[in-house]
């Protein structure tokens, strides 16, 4: 002890002597033949490098390799002097890059080997320093340093265990050896840490877990090892330094995959972390919320967490005065409101005001987290009446003209969500939304652009505000905004375009805008939604007589006929409800054809879909009214899926379907094979049918039929005259007639001629020649006298 006393005063001496008269002397001691010698100078530099200037002295003249020569010294009171002092001079940057150039390393892995404690603990704590150092990392571990250090775990001292966590730690940041340390088996040793008595021990061994966890892999193997139910047991701690990694680590390993989120629910962890969020230290606070808010993400979790009492916490630190309490708090209420009894829930215990209150927020980040957790509860149908309500949509217009455009992105996506209501659709335009919504639309950003656009969908459903929405200028960006090579921002654009299309005066100014063009390129784009939205927009401008030319000419007729094939059952539909617009033009009926459109409109006719079947029926219909189509149709097989949806049970099916087929029946060559699809019989019974349309349109179908002298005789065989008859009566003059035509085919044969008095035809006849109408009274005086041609007839 004297001796060791006598050198430390020596050195101070030297130090006050003069720093380069100091240390040089004492550094050329270390050449000495004499080991006590070289010990003496390594423990005089040990004790001179506790300043930075000496530390670089030290190394400047020449101390290194001396130092690192001792190291392999067979005397443990050398190597211990000198791994001291090399793990002093290894706190400087460049030192540490020098310690390893100048061989020291191996050596010094070699130590931690030794028998001595201390000097094992000298060299693991200079490898911690050198392990820093990322180029020295892999150094480190081509001298395979792994196994000596995890060893060093197990020892009986806890500052030799801590230095050999914090090295394993420091080496854990690169990620390749992460994975080798977790390969030697250094997670069992590490989790065993976590119960240590020693609070620096467990936090460097949670330190090291932390870095770790970084490698997907890694956490897969430390939940497998059972790290997860002493974290939770760590969140416990009355060491806020420990709660702080423990909270970290669960924070990444229930980042992992959805199994570690139920797990730590499952060990325990939702009341230690709900109960952190109370803790005096901020960090801890921030660390349980983020926890908190990743575990909500599982959707048992946001049940749970609600339900263990997390709300009121979360709520309260939306008013600390801490920034990234507000803001943490804000998120983790954001990821809760993601189940939808929480949404109710978080506004029930009073989580609306204090978000809407943080709009205003001086911070930036504060308001967007408010923004964003208010844009999660606007999904919500009574949330979207209780932000505007409790004035929530004021300051979310306001910031529509914030200089942050994330802040205009999700502020503009919370109105997007709130205009689903048909209130708000008004009072966002009352309040000034509308301008700086539509003025969003030509910003350079392609998400503010989907939510601006997404907004005027919305806005637009209420019918004044199409008229607002076109008077304002919103029509031009929208259009511009088409086929700007973002999916998002084409489906939201065609969406609302589609929605104000729904106006007349708008279908024009839309295709005077240039819509038409852009809209037909996207009926190529590879995503379904945007080729949805751009075809309804498409089909509502083709309601326009105008329109129904102008998109032909665009050449739009191959793309919206190659959508009948879609995959998607909507967009099959909307092409066939498009094709049925367009055809009722002369010119695009020949057209349609010739572009192909004949065979996949008969195919949709097979669809399980009621809506794609009208669609389908009601372009051919409007098809079938030129000649050649009326033959191409049957050719194509046609016939059969028509026949078939005569006996739909929805009416609007039965309509086209029949109409159609009466089209089709006026070519002679189709009147028998109509028949001979088995038609019929339902058309027979559509004449029962309580939509005054359908009779007309099926005795129709039948009179055309009728023409045929075999068809006569099966319509009367099947049944026909009691309920033409029966339509004689019918309050629909047109109805009437149709069944009067019928009647009066029917009647040119002999033996029809009977069966129509024999069914009580005369009566109803006989009363039609005294309507009021010229038409009823022509037709049925004509089926009259055919009948009385009949001997028996002239009787009765």
């Amino acid at each position: 002890m004297a001796g060791r006393a006598s050198k430390n005063a020596s050195a101070e001496h030297l130090i006050k002597v003069g720093q380069d008269q100091g240390i040089a002397p004492v550094v050329e001691l270390l050449r000495s033949a004499e080991e006590t010698v070289q010990q003496g100078a390594a423990a005089a530099l040990w004790s001179l490098s506790v300043t930075t200037e000496n530390k670089i002295k030290i190394v400047e003249r020449g101390g290194l390799p001396l130092l690192i020569r001792m190291l392999r010294s067979a005397d443990e009171g050398s190597q211990e002097q000198a791994a001291g002092c090399l793990y002093s001079l290894s706190v400087l940057a460049e030192n540490k890059l020098s310690i390893v150039q100048e061989g020291g390393l191996s050596p010094l892995i070699g130590l931690l080997n030794s028998p001595n404690p201390e000097v094992a603990k000298q060299a693991c704590g200079c490898i911690r320093n050198l392990a820093v150092n990322p180029l020295n990392k892999e150094k480190i571990l081509q001298e395979n340093a792994l196994p000596s250090l995890i060893n060093l775990l197990e020892s009986d001292d806890p500052k030799t265990q801590e230095l050999g966590a914090s090295a394993l730690r420091n080496l854990a940041v690169n990620e390749a050896i992460g994975l080798k340390m977790v390969d030697a088996g250094v997670l069992i040793p590490l989790i065993d840490l976590l119960t240590s008595q020693d609070k620096k021990v467990v936090e460097q061994a949670a330190m090291c877990l932390r870095n770790l966890s970084v490698i997907q892999s890694n956490c897969e193997r430390m939940v497998e090892e059972g790290v997860i139910g002493p974290l939770v047991s760590l969140l416990r701690s009355r060491d806020d330094k420990i709660q702080e990694q423990a909270t970290a680590i669960i924070n990444t390993l229930s980042s992992a995959n959805a199994e570690n989120k139920a797990l730590v629910v499952e060990e325990g962890g939702l009341t230690p972390l709900i109960n952190l969020l109370r803790s005096t230290n901020k960090r801890v606070q921030e660390e349980s919320c983020i926890t908190l808010r990743n575990l909500s993400s599982n959707t048992d979790n946001q049940v749970k967490i609600v339900q263990r009492g997390a709300l009121p916490a979360l709520i309260g630190l939306l008013h600390s005065a801490n920034a990234k309490l507000q803001e943490a708090s804000a998120i983790t209420l954001r990821n809760c409101s993601m189940n939808s009894e929480n949404e109710v829930r978080i506004v029930q215990e009073g989580g609306l005001p204090p978000l809407i209150a943080l709009l205003r927020s001086g911070d930036s980040k504060i308001q967007a987290s408010a923004v964003i957790a208010i844009r999660n509860l606007s999904t919500n149908s009574t949330n979207q009446v209780k932000i505007s309500q409790e004035g929530g949509l004021p300051p979310l217009i306001a910031l529509l003209r914030s200089f942050d455009p994330k802040m205009q992105e999700q502020a503009c996506a919370a109105l997007r969500f709130c205009a689903e209501n048909s209130d708000n659709q008004v009072n966002i335009v009352q309040d000034g939304g509308l301008a700086p919504i539509i003025a969003l639309l030509r910003s350079s950003d392609h998400k503010i652009q989907a939510q601006a656009a997404g907004a005027v969908r919305n806005l637009a459903m209420n019918v004044e505000n199409k008229v607002r929405i076109a008077q304002e200028g919103a029509i031009q960006p929208l259009v511009s905004l088409l086929c700007f090579s973002n999916d998002d921002v084409d489906e939201q654009a065609a969406g609302a375009l589609w929605n104000l299309s729904m106006n007349a005066e708008n279908r024009v100014k839309i295709v005077q805008a240039g819509a038409l063009h852009p809209c037909i390129t996207l009926l190529r784009s590879s995503e379904r939604r945007v080729q949805e939205q751009a075809l309804g927009c498409i089909r509502d401008l083709s309601v326009n007589p105008d329109n129904k030319v102008r998109v032909v000419q665009e050449g739009g007729l191959p793309h919206i006929i190659a959508l009948l094939r879609s995959r998607e059952e909507s967009i099959r539909e909307l092409a066939g409800w498009t094709l049925r617009n367009l055809a009722v033009n002369a010119e695009n009926k020949v057209l349609i054809v010739e572009e192909g459109g004949l065979v996949p409109l008969i195919a949709l006719l097979h669809s399980m879909n009621e809506r794609a079947q009208e669609h389908a029926a009601g372009a051919l219909r409007s098809l079938s009214v030129n000649a050649e189509n009326q033959n191409l149709i049957v050719q194509n097989l046609g016939l059969p899926p028509l026949v078939a949806l005569l006996h739909s049970q929805n009416a609007a099916v039965q309509e086209q379907a029949v109409v159609c087929i009466r089209n089709l029946s006026v070519n002679d060559e189709n009147e028998i094979k109509i028949v001979q699809e088995g038609a019929l019989p339902p058309l027979i019974k559509l004449l029962q049918s309580p939509v005054e349309r359908i009779q007309e349109h099926a005795a129709g179908a039948l009179r055309n039929l009728s023409v045929n002298n075999d068809n006569k005789v099966k319509i009367v065989i099947e049944g026909a005259l009691p309920h033409l008859i029966a339509l004689l009566r019918s309050r629909d003059k047109r109805v009437q007639v149709q069944a009067c035509q019928t009647l009066q085919n029917i009647a040119v044969n002999d033996e029809n001629e009977v069966a129509v008095v024999r069914e009580g035809g005369l009566p109803p006849l006989i009363a039609l020649l005294s309507s009021p109408d010229e038409e009823l009274q022509e037709h049925s005086a004509v089926v009259v006298h055919n009948l009385s041609e009949n001997a028996e007839n002239k009787v009765k």
